[in-house]
């Protein structure tokens, strides 16, 4: 059963910030990345971004324990720092393209910060396991 919430607008992004506490506590727990974009014809290779898929699993202590799957598809760039600790308060927003923009910190759309971690993609769907 697909029991996820959608991000499609702002109210969604409010309803997911209000929900997870803006994973506030929160630690990343497991990623999972899916490239099923990449084929091969007449000797070259193509690339689909409307087949990869990234799920991001984040254990957040300040909603009782809780663990928050969030699964990202028809990604435009991802980074998961290695070093990841506490998140204090993610963000969401859509940019001037219609992406959402998810990071486990404030976000500057003009300046991005490369060593947060972050991802841009067209779609966003969450809950809570």
């Amino acid at each position: 059963m697909d029991n996820y919430f959608p991000i499609k607008n702002l109210a969604d992004i409010n309803t997911f910030i209000e929900k997870t506490n803006a994973l506030h506590d929160g630690y990343i727990i497991s990623v999972e990345y899916r490239n099923n974009g990449i084929k091969i014809s007449d000797d070259a290779y193509e690339f689909n971004p409307e087949l990869t898929q990234l799920k991001i699993r984040v254990l957040i202590t300040s909603i009782y324990d809780a663990v928050l799957e969030m699964v990202f598809e028809n990604i435009s760039e991802w980074k998961i720092t290695e070093t990841c600790g506490d998140i204090l308060e993610a963000c969401v927003v859509f940019n001037d393209k219609n992406f959402i923009v998810w990071s486990d910190d404030k976000i500057n759309l003009h300046n991005l910060e490369r060593n947060d971690s972050y991802v841009i993609a067209k779609k966003m769907k969450w809950r809570i396991l």
